[in-house]
């Protein structure tokens, strides 16, 4: 429990947000649940298999919001800016 929470401080404090997903994780982070921080809990275990396939759609989902969001073209502003300063 305490480490738990200890790592879910610590990834919210580099700005990451956290899902915890272990047995007694809600109780374990107690502390930082309902506060409005980006962190959720879910008591248990997660399938391998299943996480794997999260993650792959998450990354997929995190890319489309960046084309969306035109990163690209606004770190090459930036760049392009900072060039010409």
């Amino acid at each position: 429990g305490e480490t738990l929470l200890a790592q879910a401080v610590q990834a919210l404090a580099a700005g990451n947000c956290v899902l915890a997903v272990a047995p007694g994780a809600p109780a374990a982070l107690q502390p930082l649940l309902g506060k409005g921080m980006p962190i959720a809990a879910l008591d248990g275990t997660a399938d391998p298999v299943e996480s794997r396939s999260l993650a792959i759609e998450n990354a997929v989902r995190a890319a489309a919001e960046m084309v969306e969001a035109d990163v690209v073209g606004h770190l090459a502003n930036a760049i392009a800016a900072s060039k010409a300063a």
